[in-house]
């Protein structure tokens, strides 16, 4: 049960480099691959993304640029982002225009999209309709 999880803690040496560099951070993400879900991604091997950074010391989530830092400093990546901005003035249809798509590099319809406010105080996830008829969701 925790095997991809653990192939990608030594994967990408998640351990050591949180001790070593951010010892006060704390990792939150979703693991894609083989044998995952369909493995929508045609990835080769379990790949370990990237969606959120909390501070354990400050008891706060990092912004969304911070995190950008953090990952990119450990070798980690993150998930992929669609849209980013300053202000939210999305309707449903636009949210569901925006969900619609495939994955890079398939043809593989993208389940949809996540909508997170910067303080991290909304988050919701808007499913593409096209995933949910072909996909029976």
């Amino acid at each position: 049960m925790f095997g991809p999880f653990c192939k990608c803690l030594k994967r990408y040496n998640i351990d050591a480099k949180l001790r070593q560099h951010f010892p006060h951070l704390a990792l939150q993400g979703e693991i894609c691959g083989p044998k995952i879900q369909r493995n929508l991604l045609k990835l080769n091997k379990n790949t370990f993304y990237v969606f959120g950074v909390f501070d354990l010391k400050q008891q706060c989530w990092l912004s969304f640029d911070e995190m950008v830092v953090v990952c990119a400093k450990l070798g980690i990546p993150t998930v992929e982002f669609v849209q980013r901005g300053d202000c939210f003035a999305m309707d449903l249809k636009e949210l569901l225009t925006l969900a619609e798509g495939v994955y890079p590099n398939t043809k593989n319809q993208r389940e949809g999209i996540v909508v997170r406010s910067i303080d991290r105080s909304i988050s919701f996830k808007v499913i593409s309709n096209a995933y949910r008829l072909k996909n029976d969701y």
